[in-house]
């Protein structure tokens, strides 16, 4: 939108333009009040929907500010309200010890900075989960399956020896 009225006072050359007072006929340079005066007059849908886009993307921003905030303490929106509901009720709770409860709060789902990220942005295939675990079971059990054959084999080998060496 912007752009758009920065194109249209570049092309229309306002800048260099000379403009009328309505009430005293003087002619004036252009400034960049004058121009904006104009550009009001003649373009003003095009000058409200960028201010309005501004204003939307910096209410957008900030919207998306706090969403990295609650990623990084590892909570929603809902749960963060519940947390600060109980807080205050600990708080206020000072007969039956909600002070030390509330030192001994601790929010399960916060894994430090990084991995909130990490689980957020990278997260964990499901579909893939089940597939992936049969895999790695399998691949357990061939394993355990040759580490048991390499000791049996391995026992088997100390009694030949053993029984070689009491004959000898």
């Amino acid at each position: 939108g912007l752009t758009m009225a920065w194109n249209i006072v570049i092309t229309k050359n306002l800048f260099a333009a000379q403009f009328v007072d309505p009430v005293t006929q003087e002619r004036k340079s252009a400034t960049w009040l004058i121009v904006l005066q104009y550009m009001m007059a003649t373009e003003g849908m095009i000058l409200f929907v960028s201010i309005l886009a501004c204003v939307m993307g910096l209410v957008l921003f900030g919207f998306f500010l706090w969403h990295l905030h609650l990623v990084r303490v590892g909570t929603t929106t809902n749960e963060l309200s519940k947390w600060n509901y109980v807080k205050w009720l600990l708080k206020n709770d000072k007969e039956e010890g909600g002070e030390e409860k509330l030192a001994k709060l601790n929010n399960i789902y916060n894994k430090g900075m990084f991995q909130n990220f990490k689980e957020v942005f990278i997260p964990v295939d499901v579909h893939k989960f089940p597939r992936q675990l049969a895999a790695e079971s399998k691949a357990l059990q061939a394993d355990s399956g040759k580490a048991s054959a390499a000791t049996s084999s391995a026992a088997n080998s100390k009694k030949a020896n053993k029984g070689k060496t009491k004959k000898g």
